[in-house]
């Protein structure tokens, strides 16, 4: 009888040590992946998806940061592209009106010269073959529009259209 009390009891001994074992095993694995992150399906399939959906959604919005991004960079360079234009349409107008009072020759040549300058000077801006208004090697003011994604969803976009300035 005593014997089999004793035999009894390592047996359970022996079960209590093994399940302690294999629990303490469980928490280990359990902790490395809570410490690395790592969720795996079989642990929490729901989980698992709501994460990979919200990695997905966190990858969308980096993606449509750097795309607005670079458009507000291309209408900066637009605009000082523009600014540099209104310049040498001012000018040039400055110079329309002073041209109508100048009785000399030599200095209506000068002032046409000038003129003449400042619109080669809008044309190189502007100009479909040698336009100095580019961004990313897109000409800015041919006229052409693109469409951009700000979000991480389907149709969250933005049309964005440039004028056409052609000088004629």
């Amino acid at each position: 009888w005593r014997f089999l009390v004793a035999v009894s009891a390592i047996t359970s001994a022996m079960t209590v040590w093994a399940n302690s074992q294999k629990t303490s095993s469980d928490i280990s694995k359990s902790a490395q992946r809570l410490a690395s992150g790592i969720i795996l399906a079989q642990d929490d399939p729901a989980g698992l998806g709501i994460s990979e959906r919200m990695r997905s959604m966190i990858s969308g919005i980096g993606m449509a940061q750097r795309n607005t991004t670079t458009q507000i960079s291309m209408h900066q360079t637009s605009s000082c592209f523009s600014q540099s234009i209104s310049k040498n349409l001012t000018r040039m107008k400055e110079l329309a009106i002073q041209a109508r009072g100048v009785t000399a020759s030599s200095d209506r040549a000068l002032i046409e010269e000038e003129f003449k300058m400042l619109q080669e000077d809008t044309a190189r801006i502007t100009s479909r073959d040698t336009a100095l208004g580019e961004f990313n090697g897109t000409k800015l003011f041919q006229g052409d529009s693109t469409t951009i994604q700000i979000g991480p969803d389907t149709g969250q976009t933005v049309d964005i259209e440039m004028p056409d300035l052609q000088v004629t």
